[in-house]
């Protein structure tokens, strides 16, 4: 098995393959990060070092994130409100020039700044008063050349019902951010929601500010061992404490603000992918594992259900034709090429004249010379009989093969992904049917051409020898058992008089018979084979290589 060298390369194969993960029905907690993880890696690689630091505010709800999402904005863009999760979705702010080689990369390898969400462009000037939609990436284009080097990022908030009814789209977008600015006030400073983005910021190498907004209810002392705590928590270097806003609604010339919009300019480094290949690799291995423990259970079942086909398939129990044809036709079959002179045909036509009383008709069966137009209304096969039968063996079989996939039902999370499973083997009626009626109808077919094919009487004018043999015969059936002298000593080899060819005729079908019923059985193998294919990687799947290489990186 050959693995990639390059891991962009895997982390570009693990990105384009999050639907297929998802309906593989992989652990989708495992999957979000992987593909999130992923999509933030080959983002920063296709963009190279020439991007923007790209910053997002990160906060409870009613903390002035958007209030100071705006007012480094300088422009109103993002709806303010104290109602609780007023933005919904994320709202970036990003120079036209990042913008545009944005739209011609994604054109190119499709969507890489937080693919799962759909694109709508603001428009520029004025107020826009934008709050975000769960599932589409506002965009507000910025002309001011000091955003050339920097991208905000309005972030939903980290602590409502709501937030988390959306699967905390904050968390989930931290990946991409190169710097992490967490907002807080004096009611949220110890809020245990922080600790999670807090924690994953600095796994991931991105810079972290951390800003209070004090709205001048306490004075805050940087010294304090709680404010120490809070910037320890964020791995801040410094604290920037905001004043309430006395005049407008936005900050514009408060000097702590000041001071942090230039510290923000001056992000000292892009955030790399490396930690973002080792944050993904347990996700990747638990997907690994996964896959690994459905590979064994379904190759173990397979290969129990192959050894009962195979041990059914040797049993061949045939079914009887008089149960689907009628006898009349068996008894002309079983005697073609000596009709008028088999002594067993004479018993025959007393036989069933006495049990019929049509005297004219037993005897056109019996000896009569167009004896293929008297059996062309008997010479059907009952299909529903011939299923019947078919169904019963089928159904034997199945019951075994039900008794090795119990033992596999009690594996409830693996069942609920494949209910086939739960199911067991199912009988397929119309399948069977089908079937059946594709075998007795060649047959039937196959029978006429025998029975016209059965020229004997031109074989006795013109072949003497012939004659010879057929009176040889015709001496044996009188002292063997009736239809089988006939068809011991008249010789095969005169392809003309059709004797034995019923046999033969016989064999083949049951043969297709119980090549349907072997068929039926190795459904319910194909039925785990393909769940297999729909639920695990093989070996050889660049998926599976993806993942392994991802799983090693750490």
């Amino acid at each position: 098995m050959t693995r990639s060298t390059q891991p962009h390369s895997s982390m570009k194969t693990i990105l384009r393959s999050g639907g297929r993960m998802r309906d593989m029905w992989f652990s989708e907690e495992a999957v979000s990060a992987l593909a999130n993880l992923a999509g933030a890696a080959v983002f920063r690689e296709r963009m190279g070092g020439a991007r923007p630091v790209l910053a997002g505010l990160i906060g409870c709800t009613g903390t002035g994130k958007s209030t100071l999402f705006n007012s480094l904005a300088e422009q109103e863009i993002s709806e303010t409100s104290w109602k609780a999760h007023n933005t919904r979705g994320p709202i970036l702010h990003a120079h036209t020039d990042f913008i545009e080689r944005l739209r011609q990369a994604e054109a190119a390898d499709g969507p890489l700044l937080f693919p799962r969400l759909e694109r709508q462009t603001l428009p520029e000037g004025g107020p826009q008063n934008a709050s975000g939609s769960r599932t589409t990436l506002e965009i507000a284009p910025a002309q001011s050349e000091r955003f050339k080097n920097l991208a905000l990022i309005d972030l939903p908030d980290i602590n409502t019902t709501l937030a988390r009814d959306e699967k905390l789209i904050a968390i989930e977008l931290l990946a991409w951010l190169d710097a992490a600015i967490f907002l807080v006030d004096e009611e949220t400073l110890y809020h245990r929601d922080y600790a999670a983005p807090a924690e994953l910021a600095r796994a991931l190498g991105q810079h972290c500010f951390c800003v209070i907004n004090n709205r001048g209810r306490d004075r805050i002392e940087r010294s304090h061992h709680d404010i120490v705590s809070v910037q320890k928590l964020f791995g801040a270097e410094r604290l920037y404490i905001l004043p309430e806003i006395k005049q407008g609604p936005r900050f514009t010339q408060e000097d702590e603000f000041i001071a942090f919009r230039e510290a923000l300019l001056k992000t000292p480094h892009l955030a790399g992918g490396a930690a973002l290949i080792r944050r993904a690799a347990p996700h990747a291995g638990r997907i690994l594992r996964e896959n690994r423990r459905r590979i064994k259970w379904l190759s173990r079942l397979e290969q129990n259900l192959q050894e009962k086909t195979q041990e059914a398939a040797q049993k061949k129990n045939p079914i009887p034709l008089r149960r689907v044809i009628h006898d009349d036709v068996i008894q002309v079959m079983e005697h073609l090429g000596l009709k008028r002179f088999a002594v067993s045909n004479i018993y025959h036509f007393l036989k069933k004249t006495a049990a019929t009383g049509a005297v004219s008709h037993s005897f056109h069966v019996a000896f009569g010379g167009q004896r293929d137009k008297a059996l062309s209304e008997l010479l059907r096969f009952d299909v529903d009989k011939l299923q019947a039968e078919v169904e019963s063996r089928v159904h034997d079989q199945l019951d075994q093969l039900h008794a090795v996939m119990k033992p596999l039902r009690d594996e409830e999370e693996l069942a609920a992904l494949a209910p086939e499973l739960r199911r067991g083997a199912e009988l397929n009626r119309d399948r069977i049917r089908s079937k059946c009626a594709e075998a007795a109808n060649e047959i039937e077919q196959q029978c006429r051409v025998i029975l016209e094919s059965d020229q004997l009487q031109k074989t006795l004018r013109n072949e003497p020898l012939s004659a010879v043999l057929i009176v040889l015969a015709m001496g044996a059936d009188l002292f063997a058992i009736p239809g089988f002298g006939s068809f011991i000593l008249t010789p095969s080899v005169l392809k003309y008089i059709p004797v034995g060819r019923f046999e033969n005729l016989k064999r083949r079908f049951q043969q297709s018979l119980h090549d349907i019923i072997r068929d039926e059985l190795h459904y319910a193998v194909q039925t785990v084979r393909e769940a297999r294919g729909r639920l695990t990687l093989d070996e050889s799947d660049p998926l599976e290589n993806a993942l392994a290489d991802c799983a090693h990186a750490s």
